[in-house]
Formats: C-alpha cells, structure tokens, sequence
C-alpha cells in the first residue's frame, strides 16, 4: 500500500497482529517506521502522521 508524505508516496505494509490490532511499517528517507492501532486505517493515518513530523 503507499501512504503520501508531503507529497510523496511511500510503500508501507500494513498486517493484523492478534485480534483488533493493526500494524503499519515501512521505511522514510531511510527510517523504519513502525505505527499501531486498532483498526487498519488508524494504523496508515498514524503511520503516516508520524512520518509527517520526522519530515519537519
């Protein structure tokens, strides 16, 4: 799946780990990013908010 980062896309896999939690990881300008949460969604928006505040 690719999440967009400030205008860029980035690949990141996205996975159920045990019942009602997702898992979101995937590299940034060299990164691994790892982000949780209770449903797949969650999991990219949070993914994807953390990559938004190491970019700044």
């Amino acid at each position: 799946m690719q999440v967009t980062v400030c205008g860029r896309p980035f690949d990141v896999s996205i996975r159920q780990q045990g019942m009602g939690l997702w898992v979101a990881s995937g590299d940034y300008q060299d990164r691994e990013i790892e982000a949780m949460a209770r449903s797949r969604e969650a999991a990219l928006r949070r993914w994807r908010e953390i990559a938004e505040g190491a970019a700044d």
